[in-house]
């Protein structure tokens, strides 16, 4: 049966819509600023970084080669681990694995951030102070997956020099 321009208008916004619940979006978002992050990281470090305009290099790649760039005190060796298990989990997402697979991925990642930053996370109702109606509403629909990712993002780029605030 052939599909109608509306169900596949349907099919494609039920697909890039954020669902509550759901990591898809926020991952796959969150990957994009951890290889914008290594982008300038690499602009930064490389005395030509022009050079690798074009070369297409694999967000592996990318996180392998600032790594190597990077004294080995200067980076804790675990936050590279954790966005290799970021990057993992994003190719989870994006090739369509099973859910259950997915849900044992998300469960080793946040459990991998939490111990190795040796904080837990904060309850979700820690967020519930927050000063206007629309932030106590859209805190508490963060994801362990979410908090994690963020504290990974925040952690690194103070240690690659990027300004944190």
């Amino acid at each position: 049966m052939v599909k109608s321009i509306g169900e596949h208008v349907d099919l494609y916004l039920s697909h890039i819509t954020p669902r509550p619940n759901d990591p898809t979006y926020s991952v796959l978002k969150a990957h994009l600023l951890f290889e914008e992050m290594l982008r300038g990281y690499l602009r930064r470090k490389l005395p030509n970084a022009a050079a690798l305009d074009g070369a297409r290099l694999s967000f592996s790649q990318r996180l392998a080669l600032c790594r190597s760039l990077t004294p080995v005190e200067q980076v804790q060796g675990w936050l590279w681990t954790g966005v290799e298990k970021l990057n993992t989990l994003r190719n989870y997402l994006a090739h369509g694995a099973g859910s259950k697979d997915l849900e044992k991925e998300i469960d080793k990642y946040v459990k991998f951030v939490v111990d190795a930053a040796g904080t837990p996370l904060p309850e979700p109702t820690a967020h519930a102070n927050s000063s206007t109606p629309d932030m106590q509403a859209n805190s508490l629909n963060y994801l362990a997956v979410d908090m994690v990712t963020i504290r990974l993002y925040y952690l690194l780029a103070g240690e690659l020099g990027f300004k944190v605030d």
